[in-house]
């Protein structure tokens, strides 16, 4: 018992450390099982990993914590069999929570023996690894899902590294190039391409290395391992490594030869169509098709052709080297082929189906070789590979085409053969439709020498004839019509001729009112077909045809002829119905328009681009003095007086260029020698095609107009200098007096308070005087106009250098100045100038003052500057600055004030040049 005590005692010490250690370790669940597999200690790990808590566990089978499917197979007691024997059981599992979820946990158990070695229990050591667990099978299934997609993929699919050697290359990709697996890895993609296309790839491809581009795809050749060029449509990305470096491209590879083959078929038969579409001269066209032939599909090109006679005749050899046609020719002449020959032309012309053989063997040659001159031309030309392609139309075999490989080394297939028999086809078509056509030709000749021949019915035939294009009707001896054409029926309101001709009399008749030129109703005996039966000959009526149901009207010119037996009694008659609906609205709308140019109170003249008087209204008449037969014909110059020879000129040319002329005001010269005021607008006229094919004129006489605006002026003129020579004599002379009475006044009131008041009324009065001046000077402006600017400036100046004798005026005129009058635009510019002299005077307390002339452009430039108190933005703005303004925007200019407290003032006015194309 003793012993028994000292034995247990180490135990326990050796349990109470794992109690701490297992308490200290809480992301583990770490506890202990008895020998019989019950739960003997439960940490803290244990109750966050598991769900139970001490009381619920203690005491309970270890295999409560294992799935159904583990306790099912025994895996609890083996567990605990390898512990003790193995001394430690490795485990990874999923585990079964209080919850009933499930946790995938790895750890392992360990047995507990005594100083003696006696088993004890065991511990057993677990961590909740199910995160790592699903992210594990996470990455297993996308790793999955990756290599069944890169295998699986319907395009060749490959990882390249940035030198170009094939890394990784799945079954599609080798099944496009023809390799093997194992030996599409000792490639590179440089190994693939076809050198042509080579550069192209390699530097879009750099692109992606220097960070360009993300991706990029083409479309480019490649050689298979067979040597046969296929094309393929490359898109590449780049795979870079966390660090943003290159690490592999991806490039998948699509095999686009067969579209690139439809669509050089598609290609190569609308050529072929166009050629085959170009001329009825079928010999010269296969030629050409076989030409185009060689050029896309074969080295060699043969068309043949049966004869009438039933004889094989060779139409066409095509090949790039003359010498090898030439070669040809010979084997054909020396050489023949068998007419019962098991292949090639003979046999597709017996059989009327195609013959290909995609590869032709040597052995082949050899056997068809007659002897060794045969043989040598057969070796010489080099052939590879062939299809022979029957011409078939409406069940006829016409002849064969026959495509060869020789040089490209070419192998057709089926897809070849296709396209040659859609090109025999369509060139089958065009031959018979040529065949077709001469023998047309030839019928068209037979006939014209049966027509010849029946010289009896000639007439009867060139009647019914006579005016196809018109509505052509023909009516026995009763009046029942037994033939019409298309034109007839329609105009008549039928859609076709045959319900036209089936239709009762009244039928046809009700459908229409018939109306004569004036609109009264027309009698049906008078109609030409009916007078006609009746043996009149060129009966004749123009009618409208109003219809019932609408109310549309159209006009008809309706003629008729009889046709006479050999008895002389009328057998049928021949109406024919021609429609003038759009010629008499066109006839009624010239009418109309012609009436409202009789009757302008204008000249309304037309005239061609040379300047011809082509029509001549009665106001041109009235307005000119010559008459229409006086001026139709003759040049429109005969009106222009000898001083403006290029105005006819100039305005001819704007015509032309399909523009008008309005409003343009000049002079013109009468029959009788009178010059004429004359206001213009001139517009084009065009065709029915747009094109100007003559111009247009209303002329409106102003001659009256402008004489009483000159006289008016006159009147105003008159009024203007008396004015100004009253304000001068009179009133000017009065203040002048008046102000020297005062002066005299003040002299005698020298000393007194009154000596004030009067310099001040002599100040007032001595400015009234001199506004009075500058008002008088402004009445007097016109007549200075014939002067240049700078001059009448200079005037003005003076003037205001007299009344401001304490300022410093003056003028400077920059170079390229005008130095011609520039008529009424100077009188507004003097008065701006005028303007801004007499704020200067009388507001700036300025030393100088500057007047600047100068040009920038197509543009006058006027200043006028001072360097007095000036003003800033809050200044108000007067009468004076609001006139100046208003004055410079009538010349079509800008005025600016620029003005700073201390700094002075300046005024400018830009104004375009007068007579410029910017002149408002």
């Amino acid at each position: 018992m003793r012993r028994s005590r000292r034995s247990e005692e180490p135990f326990r010490e050796s349990e109470e450390r794992f109690r701490l250690l297992v308490e200290a370790a809480t992301d583990y669940a770490i506890f202990m099982l008895d020998l019989d597999g019950r739960v003997a200690s439960w940490d803290e790990g244990a109750r966050r990993l598991f769900g139970y808590t001490d009381e619920e566990i203690l005491g309970e089978p270890g295999s409560a914590l294992f799935t159904p499917e583990d306790v099912r197979s025994g895996v609890p007691e083996r567990q605990l069999e390898k512990a003790a024997e193995e001394g430690r059981a490795e485990d990874e599992r999923w585990y079964l929570r209080k919850d009933g979820s499930r946790v995938w946990a790895s750890g392992f158990v360990r047995p507990i023996r005594d100083e003696s070695g006696d088993l004890r229990g065991f511990a057993k050591v677990a961590r909740d690894i199910t995160h790592r667990k699903e992210t594990e099978d996470k990455l297993r299934e996308s790793e999955e899902r990756f290599r069944a997609t890169f295998e699986q993929a319907a395009v060749g699919v490959a990882h390249v590294s940035t030198d170009g050697r094939l890394l990784r290359v799945n079954h599609k990709l080798c099944e496009i190039f023809g390799y093997a697996w194992e030996e599409m890895l000792r490639l590179g993609m440089e190994d693939l391409a076809a050198p042509e296309d080579q550069e192209a790839d390699l530097q879009q491809a750099r692109r992606v290395l220097a960070g360009e581009i993300e991706s990029y795809s083409l479309e480019k050749r490649y050689l298979r391992k067979d040597g046969a060029v296929i094309w393929a449509n490359l898109a590449v990305s780049l795979v870079r490594d966390p660090s943003g470096g290159p690490q592999y491209f991806i490039g998948a590879v699509e095999d686009i030869t067969e579209r690139k083959r439809i669509e050089e078929a598609q290609r190569f038969l609308a050529e072929a169509g166009d050629v085959l579409s170009s001329s009825l001269d079928y010999r010269e066209t296969l030629s050409s098709v076989a030409r185009l032939a060689v050029s896309s599909l074969a080295d060699w090109c043969t068309v043949d052709v049966l004869t009438e006679e039933g004889s094989l005749e060779r139409l066409a050899v095509e090949h790039p080297d003359p010498e090898k046609v030439e070669l040809a020719y010979k084997l054909q002449e020396r050489y023949p082929p068998e007419p019962d020959a098991p292949r090639g032309v003979r046999l597709v012309l017996r059989t009327g189906e195609p013959d290909m053989m995609p590869e032709i063997p040597q052995r082949l040659i050899e056997e068809a070789a007659r002897d060794e001159e045969h043989r040598e031309i057969l070796r010489k030309l080099g052939l590879r590979s062939y299809i022979v392609a029957p011409l078939v139309a409406r069940g006829r075999t016409l002849g064969a085409i026959s495509l060869v490989s020789a040089e490209s080394g070419r192998r057709y297939g089926e897809a070849d053969l296709r396209l040659a028999r859609e090109l025999a086809r369509r060139a089958a078509i065009a031959v018979d439709n040529a065949w077709l056509y001469e023998q047309a030709q030839r019928e068209i000749a037979e006939r014209a020498w049966a027509q010849e021949e029946l010289r009896g019915s000639r007439e009867q035939l060139e009647v019914i004839l006579k005016g196809v294009a018109d509505g052509i009707i023909a009516q026995d001896a009763s009046g029942g019509i037994f033939y019409a054409n298309e034109a007839a029926a329609r105009m008549s309101g039928y859609p076709s001729v045959r319900p036209f001709v089936e239709a009762p009399a009244d039928e046809r008749l009700g459908k229409f009112e018939l109306l004569d030129a004036e609109g009264s109703p027309f009698p049906l005996e008078r109609l030409p077909g009916r007078r006609a039966l009746q043996g009149e000959e060129g009966a004749e009526e123009v009618l409208r045809f109003r219809a019932v149901e609408t109310g549309e009207e159209r006009w008809a010119s309706v003629s008729a002829t009889p046709v006479f037996d050999a008895d002389g009694r009328v057998h049928m008659s021949v109406s024919i119905m021609r429609d003038i609906t759009e010629r008499r609205r066109a006839e009624q709308e010239r009418a109309r328009l012609a009436a409202i140019v009789e009757s302008s109170d204008d000249a309304i003249i037309g005239k061609t681009l040379e300047g011809t008087i082509t029509s001549w209204n009665g106001s041109a008449q009235r307005i000119y003095g010559y008459s229409a037969e006086e001026a139709v014909g003759r040049p429109i110059t005969m009106l222009v007086p000898p001083e403006l020879p290029d105005e006819i000129p100039g305005i001819l040319e704007k015509i032309r260029r399909g523009e008008k002329v309005e409003h343009f005001e000049t002079v013109r010269v009468a029959r009788d020698g009178r010059r004429l005021d004359i206001s213009l607008s001139v517009s084009p006229i065009r065709n029915s095609a747009g094109d100007v094919v003559g111009a247009s004129t209303i002329a409106r006489d102003i001659t009256e107009r402008k004489r009483t605006e000159t006289a008016l002026r006159e009147v105003r003129e008159t009024e203007r200098q008396r004015i100004a020579r009253d304000l001068h004599d009179g009133v000017l002379q009065d203040l002048s007096y008046a102000a020297i009475a005062l002066e005299v006044t003040k002299l005698n009131a020298q000393g007194t308070a009154l000596e004030s008041e009067l310099q001040e009324e002599v100040d007032t009065l001595r400015s009234a005087s001199q506004d009075l001046r500058a008002a008088v000077y402004d009445l007097r402006l016109a007549d200075e106009l014939d002067q240049p600017l700078p001059r009448l400036l200079e005037s003005l100046v003076d003037r205001n250098r007299a009344m401001a004798r304490d300022q410093e005026i003056r003028v400077e005129v920059e170079e390229g100045f005008p130095a011609t009058p520039l008529g009424d635009a100077a009188a507004e510019l003097s008065r701006i100038v005028q303007e801004a002299l007499t704020n200067a005077r009388r507001h700036s307390a300025a030393r100088n003052v500057l007047v600047t002339l100068k040009v920038e452009g197509e543009e006058l430039i006027v200043e006028v500057a001072d360097d007095g108190r000036g003003f800033g933005p809050g200044a108000s703005v007067g009468v004076g600055s609001r006139s100046m303004r208003e004055r410079a925007a009538s010349l079509g200019g800008e005025l600016r004030v620029l003005s700073e407290p201390g700094n002075g003032t300046t005024v400018q006015l830009r104004t375009p040049m007068p007579g410029s194309s910017s002149r408002k």
